[in-house]
């Protein structure tokens, strides 16, 4: 296992002992900085002529999220925003410029909501898609090296030292500090979790 795995296990176990409360104002923050993301993806090519309908989909269900991670409840028929979310997100294999970035707002708006549709749902694992967007772009600055090549610890301490990560990483372990002592987080706590949060767009 590589340094880098040992960390992506201690934030998923981290982000997995959240409050639903706690968990919508991360991934709702999370959301909202990779939003401009999103944007520039929906508003090229194809997906232009979609743009219009498919934006504000996503503003809104970052808002239910920010109202969900506030006070724990809405109004809002969340189950049909999820559905919504899940028609417009784009797949693995989408290859247009941008789309991986996109998907990752998109999971990051559908979990800020999920949480409180389903008690059961492990928010842990998701915790790659939030940090998906600086290892792709460090990633381009270090040499591939395979499972077994014996390089492949070093490529990962080479990762973990950029500096998007460094502050990918340190907002997430500020956010998990933050949040775990603070279940019903307060606005001040909200405010300073998505300020923080614009370290994850590249």
């Amino acid at each position: 296992m590589s340094s880098l795995d040992e960390i992506l296990g201690d934030l998923s176990r981290g982000v997995g002992g959240l409050s639903a409360r706690a968990a919508s104002t991360l991934f709702a923050s999370s959301a909202s900085a990779l939003m401009p993301a999103f944007r520039e993806w929906a508003a090229i090519g194809v997906e232009a002529r979609e743009h219009n309908a498919r934006v504000p989909i996503v503003e809104r269900a970052i808002e239910i999220g920010f109202e969900l991670a506030t006070t724990g409840t809405t109004q809002a028929d969340l189950p049909a925003l999820l559905q919504r979310l899940e028609w417009i997100t784009p797949r693995r294999q989408d290859a247009s410029p941008g789309a991986t970035t996109a998907q990752d707002c998109l999971v990051c708006a559908d979990v800020a909501i999920r949480v409180h549709v389903d008690p059961s749902f492990s928010c842990g694992p998701v915790v790659e898609y939030l940090l998906e967007p600086v290892l792709t772009s460090a990633m381009h600055h270090v040499a591939p090296a395979s499972a077994d090549d014996p390089d492949r610890q070093r490529a990962a301490d080479a990762i973990l030292q950029d500096q998007g990560v460094m502050g990918a990483v340190g907002f997430l372990w500020f956010a998990i500090m933050s949040l775990h002592s603070r279940p019903n987080p307060d606005r001040p706590v909200i405010d300073a979790i998505k300020s923080r949060a614009a370290v994850l767009l590249p």
